[in-house]
Parts: C-alpha cells; sequence; structure tokens
C-alpha cells in the first residue's frame, strides 16, 4: 500500500541524516486531512516528508514565521492561531478519512502536525480527536507524544507564542512520515472544508531526531471531542457563503 503516496501525487522530501534540518513553505490552502486518500475538503494535499522509522524520534523546530488568513483577506493570523480570529474564536473540526480531527480553544488556522505509516494508510475510524486548552491539552506543554493518524497542534513550536522554550513531538512507534497543514471548515466547525479562500503561508524549518535525552510526557491525558459538551466549541456559525 505504500503505493498511496505515488497515486496521490505528493510532493516528498525526506530526511538525509537523522539530524538533519529541513526547510518547507506550507501554504494556507494545505488540507491535513487531504494526507488521506478519502480526507475530506478542498484545498491542496500536504507535502509528505518521509524517514526511517526509530524509537523515540523526536521532532522540533528552529522557525516558524510567516502569516495566513482564513477568508480572502490580508493575512493576519499568526502560526498559533491566536490573532486575526473570526467568529468563536475557537475551532472544532471533526475527523475525515481516517484521520482525527482537533478543537482547539482561542486558536484558529494554527499549524498542525500528522504521523503517518505509509504502509497503512490512514483510513477507516479515526484515533481520538486532541482537545487543547480549557480543560484539555495545555499548549505550553514541553513535550507532546501523538498517535499515529491523529492530527496534533504545533503552532510556533514555542511553549509561549513567539516566545518560550521549542517543544517536542515525539513520532510514535511505526511511524515513516511527517505532514505538516492546517485544520479549517465553515466557521471553524465541522468537517474540513474551505481552504480556497486561505491566503498566505508559513515558512518552516525542522529537525526529527534520537533525543539527546528523556523527554517528558504530557502531564494532561488527550480529551475526545463528546468531552468539550461544555465548553461551548460547537456553536460556531458558517463564515462564508455557500
Amino acid at each position: 500500500m505504500r503505493t498511496l503516496i505515488a497515486a496521490l501525487s505528493l510532493a516528498v522530501a525526506s530526511f538525509g541524516a537523522a539530524d538533519a534540518s529541513t526547510s518547507l513553505s506550507v501554504q494556507a490552502t494545505t488540507n491535513i486531512f487531504k494526507a488521506s486518500a478519502t480526507g475530506g475538503g478542498d484545498g491542496i494535499v500536504p507535502t509528505a516528508v518521509g524517514f526511517s522509522p526509530a524509537a523515540g524520534l523526536v521532532l522540533t523546530f528552529s522557525s516558524i514565521t510567516g502569516l495566513t488568513d482564513c477568508c480572502s483577506g490580508t493575512p493576519d493570523m499568526n502560526a498559533d492561531g491566536t490573532t486575526g480570529l473570526v467568529f468563536s474564536g475557537n475551532s472544532s473540526v471533526t475527523s475525515s478519512g481516517g484521520i482525527s480531527g482537533l478543537t482547539a480553544l482561542g486558536r484558529q488556522l494554527f499549524l498542525a502536525g500528522l504521523f503517518v505509516d505509509s504502509s497503512t494508510p490512514p483510513s477507516g475510524t479515526a484515533p481520538t480527536t486532541l482537545a487543547y486548552g480549557g480543560a484539555g491539552l495545555s499548549y505550553e506543554l514541553a513535550s507532546y507524544s501523538p498517535s499515529l493518524n491523529q492530527t496534533f497542534f504545533i503552532g510556533d513550536g514555542l511553549t509561549g507564542t513567539g516566545s518560550g522554550t521549542v517543544q517536542s513531538f515525539v513520532a510514535p512507534a511505526g511511524a515513516d512520515t511527517l505532514y505538516l497543514g492546517f485544520v479549517d471548515a465553515g466557521g471553524f466547525n465541522g468537517g474540513p472544508n474551505f481552504y480556497n479562500d486561505n491566503r498566505g503561508q508559513l515558512d518552516v524549518t525542522f529537525t526529527l531526531a534520537a533525543p539527546s535525552a528523556a523527554i517528558p510526557l504530557p502531564a494532561a491525558l488527550p480529551l475526545s471531542l463528546a468531552a468539550l459538551g461544555g465548553l461551548g466549541l460547537l456553536g460556531a456559525r458558517s463564515r462564508r457563503k455557500g
């Protein structure tokens, strides 16, 4: 099933040395759910970054710059998704194509990541939807350990917005491909869609390498989308016509 990536005509970048840096431009129209052959919505397919699987590989970002926009305007949304907010100011995008959705209080059009095993591409039932903010995961943890096919928040890759320490994202066992992109929907609520009116891009430089020391696991446990019923995420209205 490794032929799936070729069939999707993905642009592929590969790591050379285990600790080599890789730089990419991530267009705001990049639909991370299109890493799956059955992922929903419009937008463009994310670039697949292939690497040799190994236990405990850690993803870190040395630079994330640029601005995006969700509604055909001048880009004014930063990588953390804390500026240029519209409607509720939250995101609650549901799973699609075997890839989990993501919910985030006070964040929209932020940089997101996804680890997959290309020998078993995403399909079927998606893993648990991660929730950030409020009673969910903190945006300020030093380290995160997402599962295969589980969309995770990256933002600017720092514990603060534009400041703080560099965060670590531990690749799950079996992962051999990384995708970077965005989670978007009408009003940032519901199934993935409405990427084509996004503007701008983020320019990122990152490294995926074996850790030099043990990485602490998150102190908070992921919450499912169902657990957020009391947080008021599900009432966003459509921000676009159609």
